[in-house]
């Protein structure tokens, strides 16, 4: 009689467009990660990670000196990630996603993209970051665009709520080409474009974590995935002068505000450019720019081209760079430079110089 109820059970959630795996049903379109059984199709430390009543278990004892991950066989693109997760006072996972192996640092050692599951740390529960790379990206209920240089504003913000711990919470993350979007129990809790080219990664593994500090243990389940198209247009969105630098990760005096993009950040170009199947503010050819008498202390540009162009970049009449594009992409070039400075850019007619940027670092992070 057990035997024909579930046959007749199975029969009903496909008749719905539902599957079942481990006893919970798996949404139309999407496909189930965890068999609720073992970690067949998953990568681990098997010290740190198990199966235990359907559920994968991370449990480190405060020994561990580097995070450490769990790591699903496939990769992804584009793409929508639901998980139930349960982690314990105190702990600190995250569902890492469109990420790489890292050996050179440690066996099953991540870096990239992260939605972090840290309950203990309001502020950071959900929040858009990156794993051994640029870190936070954007804290929780932070709308944010990363720039192409790598520095991320918040362009708007969310209601940040509270999700305390050992409550079994639904994570939702939506990423579709270079926009993340991450949620909690419903809640939108990270809203970010990410449009810096060198930094970003548009494909790759997803895994879950165990993190150095205190004991712990977080428990996943019910991990499914939908695949969305793989050609789906970048987002470009223009930031104001008046959006802010997210926090850093590191120490800070305690009055420090952050600064407003005007302030640390001045693009030199307006006119339209493109190459690489890529549209830029900047110029073609060769071209001098008088820098304003202001503090700003760094020049950023983007530079590409045909291939037998030589680039060369000078500061006051001397040069600071010169050298033949070595690559089919857009690379990106950084120097020092003076109060009230002549900056000349040369270049034959296919070199092109994209978004010159003057640019100084915040207060308090030298």
């Amino acid at each position: 009689m057990r035997n024909l109820r579930n046959s007749l059970g199975g029969l009903l959630l496909t008749a719905f467009g539902l599957t079942m795996v481990g006893g919970e049903e798996t949404p139309e379109g999407f496909v189930s990660l965890f068999n609720g059984k073992d970690l067949s199709g998953w990568s681990g430390n098997p010290e740190h990670w198990s199966v235990v009543e359907g559920c994968i278990v991370g449990e480190v004892d405060g020994s561990l000196k580097r995070n450490r991950f769990l790591t699903w066989e496939g990769r992804v693109k584009n793409f929508e990630l639901r998980a139930k997760v349960w982690v314990s006072n105190g702990g600190n996972s995250g569902l890492q996603y469109r990420s790489r192996m890292r050996p050179e640092l440690g066996e099953w050692v991540m870096s990239g993209y992260q939605a972090d599951v840290l309950p203990k740390v309001v502020g950071m529960n959900g929040m858009f970051y990156e794993e051994q790379g640029r870190r936070i990206l954007g804290r929780t209920g932070e709308r944010v665009v990363v720039d192409r240089f790598g520095m991320s504003w918040v362009v708007g913000r969310m209601e940040v709520k509270e999700f305390p711990a050992e409550v079994w919470r639904d994570y939702r993350v939506l990423v579709r080409g270079n926009h993340h979007q991450h949620w909690i129990d419903g809640h939108l809790t990270a809203d970010a474009i990410d449009d810096d080219v060198a930094g970003r990664a548009l494909e790759g593994l997803l895994g879950v974590q165990v993190h150095v500090g205190p004991a712990m243990k977080v428990q996943y389940r019910d991990l499914w995935l939908k695949r969305l198209p793989d050609e789906i247009p970048l987002v470009k969105q223009e930031i104001p002068g008046g959006a802010t630098l997210v926090k850093p990760q590191q120490r800070l005096p305690k009055d420090w505000v952050s600064p407003k993009r005007g302030e640390l950040v001045k693009e030199l170009a307006e006119d339209e450019i493109e190459w690489d199947e890529v549209k830029r503010k900047g110029f073609q050819g060769s071209r001098g720019l008088e820098l304003p008498a202001s503090e700003f202390t760094h020049l950023r540009v983007w530079f590409g081209g045909g291939a037998e162009e030589v680039f060369t970049l000078k500061v006051n009449g001397e040069t600071v760079f010169s050298e033949k594009r070595v690559s089919p992409t857009w690379q990106l070039l950084e120097v020092p430079v003076q109060r009230g400075a002549t900056v000349s850019f040369e270049g034959g007619q296919k070199a092109y110089w994209a978004e010159p940027t003057l640019w100084k670092l915040p207060a308090g992070t030298e």
